[in-house]
Parts: C-alpha cells; structure tokens; sequence
C-alpha cells in the first residue's frame, strides 16, 4: 500500500513536470506570462498593441490550440522590447522582459526619475559622508602607527641603555 501511494505521488509530480514544460514550451502561454507581469488582460494588451478590438488577443485563449499571427507576435515583441529568442521558442530567460515596458504615461515616468534623483543624490551624500568617516580612521591608524613607533623606540633606546 505504501509502495502504491509513493508510486501515485511520483506520478503526480511528473504530470505537474509535463504540464510545466508544455505549457513553458507555448507561445500562447508567454503572452500570458507578459500580460500578468503587465498587469494586462485580452481588452488592455489589445489596446497597448493599438488594436481596435480585443478579438485577436481573446481568440488566443479561447480557442484550443491557437496560435498568434505574424503581425501578433511582432507587435508584442516590439511594444515591450523583448527577447525574441524567449518569446518565440521558450529559449533564453524572462528577464529581458521584466526589464522594459513601453510607458506612454509621461507624468509615471517624470514621477519615476524624480524618485531615482532623489535616491542618487542621498547615495552621493551617503558616499561621500563614509569617505569622510574612511579619512578620519586612516589618519587614527596612521596616529596609532606613529604612536606605535615612538613606544617601540623608546624600548630599544631603554634598552640599549640598560645594556649599556
């Protein structure tokens, strides 16, 4: 009995493999793994890609077996800037396409560069205040050096006085 449900288990987690690895393989699947991280469903992708209906982005996850057009593909591979390698075959990583994303929104971005201004200038102050520290504590080591040396003479001269 313990043989049959290791046996069910292993099988289990086979089909989930297979299932992973087919639907990895799907160009239908990608498109859905861009539109999640877009934030984006049938109507919105169509929208973006400058489609007047959301039917041929629809039609993709209704019908089994779909497979995107030419002028599909190239249109999403040109809106989000994406490894076409990835896209087309599964080849390659995703993270080509986390990386961009085609904002049309102006005031976003302006609002994006304003942040980053923002943390780079607190970096600078930040780089620039440990350089500061960094400085202080060379001159304490070179002070303790100096002091070092100065006691280590003062025992050779000892020393030699005594053994004089």
């Amino acid at each position: 009995m313990q043989y049959y449900k290791q046996v069910c288990i292993y099988t289990n987690i086979i089909a989930i493999i297979l299932i992973e690895m087919e639907s990895n393989n799907d160009i239908v699947s990608r498109i859905r793994q861009i539109m999640n991280i877009h934030s984006l469903n049938a109507l919105t992708l169509s929208k973006e890609l400058g489609y007047t209906s959301s039917e041929k982005i629809s039609r993709l996850f209704r019908v089994k077996n779909a497979k995107p057009s030419y002028d599909i593909i190239y249109d999403i591979a040109n809106k989000f800037a994406i490894n076409v390698d990835w896209f087309i075959t599964g080849r390659g990583k995703i993270d080509s396409v986390l990386k961009t994303k085609v904002d049309s929104n102006p005031s976003f971005n302006n609002s994006k560069i304003e942040v980053l201004e923002k943390m780079l200038i607190e970096k600078d102050e930040k780089i620039d205040r440990l350089n500061r520290e960094v400085g202080k504590l060379l001159q304490m080591i070179e002070g303790f050096r100096d002091l070092q040396l100065k006691r280590c003479s003062k025992d050779t001269n000892a020393s030699d006085a005594n053994a004089g």
